[in-house]
């Protein structure tokens, strides 16, 4: 009885592994609401979409929505100042006045 439990789970694995449920999905490109031809707007995040794969969503749309976000936010901010000393940062921040009530 066990031999043939587990002949049949062999069996059951065998052609399991030549089916072609558990591959990942082919490539294609597909518009996710993404402008090609300049920085992300406030206005283009309701319009992102993410294609469905099996496990979730497609990491390569995630990851181009995050690149987009990334350039976005990068040409938004203001430069660093440069050097490597302590104070260079809060320098560049703005204070904050503690006594105000």
């Amino acid at each position: 009885m066990l031999g043939g439990i587990v002949v049949l789970v062999g069996l059951a694995l065998v052609l399991a592994r030549n089916l072609p449920v558990l591959d990942d999905e082919a490539e294609d490109v597909a518009d996710n609401g993404l402008p090609a031809d300049r920085l992300l707007r406030s206005d283009d995040i309701p319009r992102l979409r993410f294609r469905v794969g099996l496990r979730g969503y497609r990491m390569s749309d995630v990851d181009a929505a995050l690149e987009a976000v990334r350039r976005s936010l990068a040409a938004a901010e203001p430069a660093e100042p440069q050097g490597d000393e302590p104070g260079a940062r809060a320098a560049a921040e703005p204070a904050h006045d503690d006594t105000a009530t």
